[in-house]
C-alpha cells in the first residue's frame, strides 16, 4: 500500500472512530434525561397529591410552574440534539426542585392554618370569659365593645372557613384587642357582688369535668384533666375564702381545659383507624428497607429517608392526639415508600 493511500485510509479509520464514541455519548445523554423525567415526575406526582389533599395556594402555583418545565423537557426527549437534551435535563432538575418546593411551601400553609384555627379557639374563650364577667355588671361600654369583638370574631371565622387565612388574622387581631378591653371594664370588685352567680360557673365547670371522668385518657391528656380539676379546687377554695372575682377566673380556666379534652376526646374515634395505618406502613418500612438500601440510588434513599422522618412524625403526632396530622404524615410516609420502590423496579 502506497504512502498516500495509507493516510486516506487511515483518515476514514480515524474518522468512524470518533462517529463510533459520539453515539454511546449521545445516548448516554438521552437516557440519563429520560431517568431524570420519569423520577421528576414521581416527585410532581407526590406533590400534586398533597396539594390536592390541603388546597394550597402557593404550593399550586410553584407545582403549575414544575409541570410547565417538565412538559418542556418532555418535548426536547425525541428530537433534540446534544446541547439541546443538556438544556431539557436542566429543566427537569428544575421541574423536581420546584415541586419539592411546593409541598415544602404547603406544610407551611398546614401550620399557618392550624396556628389561626388554635387562635380562634382561644379568642372565643376569652370573649366567653368577658362575657361571664359583663353578665354580672351593667357596664354599658363594656358590653359594646364585646359585641363589637364578636362581630370581628366571626368575620374573622368567616374568613377562615373560605381559606382567607390572612384576613381572618387581621380580624383576629382586632377582635381580641376589643375583647380584651371589654373585659377590663368588669372590675373584680363587681364580681365580688354576686358569689350566687360565680357559684353557677362553677357548677357549670364541674359538670364538664364529670364528662370527662369517664373517659379513658392518654397520659398527656390524663395531665390536662388533672390540671383542670386543681384549678377548679382553687377556685372553690377562693370562693368560700370569699374571693368571687378569683374563682370566677379559675373556674373559667378549668372549663376551657376541659372543654379542649372533650374536643380531642370526641375526635378519638379516629384513633383506631390512624394507628393502624402507622402500623401498616411501619411493616411495609421493615420489610422493604433492606432492598431499598442495597440499591445505593440516590433518589431512593432520599425517598426512603423521607418515608422514616414522616413516620416518625405520626408517631409524635399520634402520641400527642393530632389524629389528623398523624393520618396526613402516615400517608406521606407510605406515598414515599411506594415511590422508593417503584423506581428500583419493586411493586
Amino acid at each position: 500500500m502506497n504512502q498516500p493511500r495509507a493516510w486516506i485510509l487511515g483518515g476514514f479509520l480515524l474518522t468512524a472512530l470518533l462517529l463510533i464514541g459520539a453515539f454511546p455519548a449521545r445516548a448516554q445523554t438521552r437516557l440519563e434525561l429520560r431517568q431524570a423525567i420519569q423520577t421528576t415526575q414521581l416527585v410532581i406526582d407526590e406533590a400534586d397529591k398533597v396539594i390536592e389533599d390541603n388546597k394550597c395556594d402557593r404550593g399550586g402555583l410553584l407545582l403549575t410552574r414544575a409541570r410547565e418545565l417538565q412538559e418542556a423537557a418532555r418535548g426536547i426527549d425525541s428530537v433534540g440534539d446534544r446541547d439541546q437534551i443538556r438544556g431539557a435535563l436542566a429543566r427537569t432538575l428544575q421541574a423536581r426542585s420546584l415541586a419539592r418546593e411546593a409541598m415544602q411551601a404547603c406544610q407551611v400553609e398546614i401550620q399557618a392554618v392550624d396556628q389561626v384555627r388554635a387562635l380562634l379557639e382561644s379568642t372565643r374563650d376569652l370573649a366567653n370569659q368577658a362575657q361571664a364577667r359583663l353578665q354580672t355588671q351593667s357596664s354599658a361600654d363594656g358590653q359594646r365593645l364585646l359585641r363589637a369583638g364578636l362581630a370581628q370574631l366571626e368575620k374573622a371565622e368567616t374568613a377562615y372557613r373560605q381559606d382567607e387565612i390572612q384576613l381572618a388574622v387581621s380580624h383576629l387581631s382586632v377582635a381580641r384587642k376589643l375583647i380584651e378591653r371589654a373585659s377590663s371594664l368588669s372590675p373584680a370588685a363587681d364580681v365580688a357582688s354576686e358569689p350566687d352567680r360565680v357559684a353557677v360557673e362553677l357548677e357549670r365547670t364541674e359538670e364538664t369535668l364529670a364528662e370527662l371522668r369517664s373517659a379513658v385518657l392518654q397520659a398527656r391528656r390524663l395531665a390536662i384533666f388533672e390540671q383542670a380539676v386543681d384549678t377548679q379546687g382553687r377556685a372553690r377554695v377562693a370562693l368560700q375564702e370569699g374571693r368571687p372575682a378569683q374563682a370566677l377566673e379559675f373556674t373559667l380556666a378549668a372549663r376551657r381545659l376541659a372543654t379542649d379534652l372533650l374536643r380531642d376526646t370526641a375526635q378519638g374515634g379516629d384513633a383506631p383507624r390512624v394507628q393502624r395505618a402507622i402500623e401498616i406502613v411501619e411493616a411495609s418500612l421493615e420489610r422493604l428497607e433492606p432492598t431499598l438500601m442495597e440499591s445505593e440510588d440516590p433518589i431512593v434513599l432520599n425517598l426512603l429517608e423521607q418515608a422514616r422522618d414522616a413516620l416518625e412524625r405520626a408517631r409524635e403526632q399520634m402520641d400527642d392526639g393530632r389524629f389528623a396530622g398523624a393520618a396526613r404524615s402516615a400517608r406521606l410516609a407510605g406515598n414515599s415508600l411506594r415511590k422508593a420502590a417503584e423506581t428500583v423496579g419493586m411493586r
